[in-house]
């Protein structure tokens, strides 16, 4: 019996066929909540067009959007195709979502944005202008080993109120950039993410360094004083840790427990030791589990469990 589509609100979806998932989403007169799990099947050799409708789908009614496009690779032809997900990332391309408030991007790999291979040199600027296409976006969430070039990412999403950040593989050599990308310079009057609220940090990766080294600290502490001097009369600045290690997370909270004071908020989330293997299926377990919107419909978040 065929689903009635253009009733539905909320969907969670695999889909395998390129076509077929345009022509469901142009059903879905309704939809608020799509995630987009594993969108794509290879059928052609790497280089060749996608089967694609031509037609660019305008999706009113879409708030919130998740691309899950965390294959570790694909094989066509017996070729491994090298970063695939940025196929998924290249769904948007499809699509206008003129009302889109949240949006979430799993990847395997680095997301490289200062220069990309040849691969990506066509994907990255497109995916860097429908970012900025997106005028309402107010939750940016990115899971991936690592980003290079946050700065063209963060300039993409002006508007975004609350940032979540999950960097699994990010080196010990990059472990300040995220911070630094984000602090206000000291008189500046232009700076990215200027209506930022919160920052969501997953501390669970599969290289981190034991505790919080001393660089990683003062570049933590001079971002949130950063934002802690801008904020307006009665607003308050979040930063919220999720991870599987106590000490870790609690050398974040000492290292700044005279700015929670000061009036920066502070929520820890431990991930049972179950959910910790980096592997990025358990990774998608414990990611739906922070998705705000997911907050009521319990239905959703018993998937983790079969993911």
């Amino acid at each position: 019996m065929p689903l009635p589509w253009d009733q539905l609100t909320h969907v969670i979806e695999i889909f395998e066929d390129e076509e077929e998932t345009w022509r469901l989403i142009e059903q879905m007169v309704n939809i608020r909540y799509l995630v987009v799990v594993r969108p794509f099947k290879l059928k052609r050799s790497a280089g060749l067009s996608w089967e694609w409708p031509s037609l660019l789908l305008t999706v009113d009614s879409l708030e919130c959007l998740t691309v899950n496009a965390c294959d570790k690779d694909w094989i066509v032809n017996n070729e491994t195709l090298i970063q695939p997900e940025l196929e998924g990332l290249s769904f948007l391309d499809h699509f206008q979502f003129p009302n889109l408030r949240s949006l979430r991007l799993m990847m395997w790999s680095e997301l490289e944005l200062n220069n990309p291979d040849a691969y990506a040199r066509d994907t990255i600027p497109r995916f860097l202008g429908r970012l900025k296409g997106y005028r309402k976006l107010e939750y940016f969430s990115l899971s991936c080993d690592n980003v290079h070039g946050l700065d063209k990412l963060f300039g993409a999403i002006p508007t975004i109120k609350t940032l979540d950040i999950h960097l699994r593989r990010q080196p010990e050599k990059d472990s300040t950039a995220l911070f630094e990308a984000l602090t206000i310079k000291d008189g500046s009057e232009q700076y990215l993410l200027p209506r930022l609220q919160e920052v969501v940090i997953d501390l669970t990766t599969s290289c981190r360094w034991g505790s919080l080294r001393f660089e990683e600290l003062l570049a933590v502490r001079g971002f949130l004083i950063s934002r802690l001097e801008r904020l307006l009369p009665g607003a308050n600045f979040k930063l919220v840790l999720y991870g599987t290690d106590p000490a870790l997370i609690e050398s974040y909270v000492s290292g700044i427990d005279d700015l929670i004071e000061a009036g920066i908020c502070c929520e820890v989330y431990h991930i049972a030791s179950d959910m910790g293997d980096p592997d990025v299926d358990s990774i998608s377990r414990w990611w739906m589990l922070r998705d705000p919107e997911l907050k009521d419909w319990p239905e959703a978040l018993d998937l983790r469990r079969c993911q």
